[in-house]
């Protein structure tokens, strides 16, 4: 069984320079003497450490952006920077990468789709049938207000004055 890696202030000191400085997680651990999954569980178990980490990789994409930067404006620079712009991608995704194509997932509610239908019914109706239907539906809601003035005397929608 491993021995428990001992947390320090300067193992954590020299871990987040190393960070910002640009050194990838691995790297960072194994300059302040830390195996990478110690770093990990280090994060995992304090939230101070965990700030410190996400402001440490911010710097350090600081520091690729300020190098960019300069490499855009003097192309002489020696480096390569796609790699640049590969770093800034993965380091700062919501800056750099571009949106991602997403698939629409649209729901229907069971009332709207009725609703649909109903009108795709209604488009295939002649002028004759359509009366037909109004009809119909006035001769609903006259039974309704019939049987709600029966339940409800004197109520305003009994006495049809809503028609």
């Amino acid at each position: 069984m491993r021995g428990r890696t001992v947390r320090t202030t300067s193992k954590r000191k020299h871990f987040l320079s190393a960070l910002a400085e640009g050194a990838s997680v691995s790297a960072a651990a194994r300059a302040a003497g830390l195996g990478r999954s110690s770093v990990y569980d280090w994060r995992d178990d304090d939230p101070d450490f965990e700030r410190e980490w996400i402001s440490a990789e911010e710097e350090s994409v600081d520091r690729l952006e300020d190098a960019a930067r300069a490499r855009a404006l003097s192309p002489q620079m020696p480096g390569s920077t796609a790699c640049l712009l590969f770093l800034m991608t993965h380091r700062r995704p919501s800056v750099y990468r571009a949106p991602r194509a997403t698939a629409a997932v649209v729901t229907i509610a069971q009332e709207d789709l009725r609703t649909i239908e109903e009108a795709r019914r209604i488009r295939e109706m002649s002028a004759a049938e359509i009366d037909a239907e109004i009809a119909d539906i006035n001769r609903r809601h006259e039974i309704a207000d019939a049987a709600r003035a029966e339940v409800f005397p004197g109520s305003a929608r009994g006495n049809g004055a809503d028609h």
